[in-house]
């Protein structure tokens, strides 16, 4: 006899599940007799029972079986018709950006008759029950799409990105800081062109001597930039200065940037990313240091909703977070027209 497929046995227990009487807190037969009943193999039932486990439909336990501790509406296996919403997760902690960011996309998404629902998480911080939460009002919901701003950084909330993948909700990353890339769409901001454009800059302002300020790691993006520098820095003849220099720690710190300023040698430009790092540095330059003020080339790099009235005093590269947030929801209002694979932008020059 034929097996059926993951999905079609999925759709089957959940379809089980609802029918059956069973109630929270019953218990699902034994897994041999399960699987007969569902015409499947108990590894494959044991896969499905571990998606419903993880978002919290139920509970395993070796000795006492199998117990329903949610109602399983149409959960997952049957969906819910496909609604008019599109779903939003944005990674961060500046929330006064975050809802920049959500006003956005419900502006852009009302005027294409669509409404938003968003979900804040962090990058640094994985609350497991809030994603369990989530995923089962994703699922019951069923939104025409999701749009991410970024990927997570090492394990943290890789159960709900595992758990989207796994899905038939289409998902478009706007960042990617894996090196895996996800199977659905992403528009990515092109870090080694900014390194490149940057540097270019400096170069054009007499530097011969650049150096990266950057306060924190070094995610992918970072490497990406510095990767982008190193290439212009051999075509122009420049020298890169170990970010050691930086003091990584304490120059994006109000009132530390001038202690960092004045260990540079002469002609030597800044690349700061985010931008509000430069805004610190920049403050740095005015601040006497055992001298007078310092004064030297800065650029910075970064995804900012710029506010025309409130442009910093120094260049930005700036990667519109507009543009890529139109280009995500376009790949998911109009699929037949987004692009496959990778989508590389490069960003804007913003001169003050």
């Amino acid at each position: 006899m034929k097996r059926t497929t993951i999905n079609q046995v999925m759709a089957a227990l959940s379809l089980y599940i609802r029918t059956s009487g069973l109630k929270v807190g019953e218990k699902l037969p034994p897994e041999r007799e399960l699987a007969v009943m569902l015409n499947t193999s108990r590894p494959t039932l044991r896969k499905i029972l571990d998606r419903f486990e993880k978002i919290g439909v139920i509970e395993r336990n070796r000795k006492g079986g199998t117990t329903i501790v949610e109602n399983l509406d149409p959960v997952l296996g049957e969906k819910a018709p496909r609604s008019n919403v599109v779903s939003f997760i944005t990674i961060g902690q500046d929330l006064k950006l975050q809802d920049l960011r959500q006003t956005f996309i419900q502006e852009q998404l009302l005027k294409k008759g669509y409404i938003l629902n968003t979900y804040f998480a962090s990058h640094d911080m994985q609350d497991l029950e809030k994603e369990q939460h989530y995923l089962r009002s994703l699922f019951r919901i069923n939104p025409k799409g999701l749009v991410v701003t970024a990927s997570p950084n090492g394990e943290t909330n890789e159960f709900l990105f595992d758990e989207l993948e796994r899905s038939n909700i289409r998902v478009v990353h706007m960042d990617y800081y894996k090196k895996t890339l996800p199977r659905e769409s992403f528009i990515l901001p092109d870090w080694r062109g900014a390194g490149i454009m940057a540097a270019s800059y400096l170069h054009s302002q007499g530097c011969q001597n650049m150096i990266l300020g950057q306060p924190g790691g070094h995610p992918p993006s970072i490497q990406n930039l510095q990767d982008g520098m190193e290439a212009a820095a051999k075509m122009f003849g420049m020298r890169i200065l170990d970010d050691a220099l930086v003091g990584r720690k304490d120059y994006g710190v109000s009132g530390q940037s001038a202690a960092f300023l004045a260990k540079l040698p002469p002609k030597t430009g800044v690349v700061t990313m985010p931008i509000k790092a430069g805004i610190e540095i920049s403050r740095g330059m005015t601040e006497p240091y055992g001298k007078s003020s310092l004064k030297m080339p800065l650029i910075a790099v970064g995804e900012h909703i710029m506010q025309k009235d409130k442009h910093p005093a120094f260049p930005v590269l700036n990667f519109s977070w507009e543009y890529r947030a139109v280009a995500a929801m376009n790949c998911i209002l109009a699929p037949e027209t987004a692009p496959q694979t990778r989508e590389l932008i490069l960003p804007e020059f913003v001169a003050p």
